[in-house]
């Protein structure tokens, strides 16, 4: 008799282990498939912000150069003149 109850008993402990086990790789499975979307949303947001950075960079770029090109010597002046005074400021600092 006692023997029978053991067994029932260790029967019961594997159905629960199994169902604990089955429950546990369910929710895994759903962790990562929500991790994976997640993940894919935010590498979309990091490459629209990295493209908009990018065109923000060049419209810059493209602003600068034609700055340098219609007054050059107005550049310089201003070029020499800023790191005349950023030397005289460091000197002090």
């Amino acid at each position: 008799m006692r023997h029978g109850n053991v067994e029932t008993l260790m029967g019961e402990v594997t159905t629960t282990a199994r169902d604990v086990a089955d429950a546990t790789r369910e929710r895994v499975v759903r962790a990562g498939a929500s991790a994976r979307e997640r993940a894919g949303v935010m590498s979309a947001r990091a490459r629209g912000l990295a493209g908009e950075a990018a065109e923000a960079l060049e419209a810059w770029t493209s602003g600068a150069q034609g700055v340098l090109r219609a007054r050059p010597l107005y550049v310089l002046a201003l070029a020499v003149g800023l790191g005349y005074m950023l030397g005289r400021a460091l000197r002090r600092g």
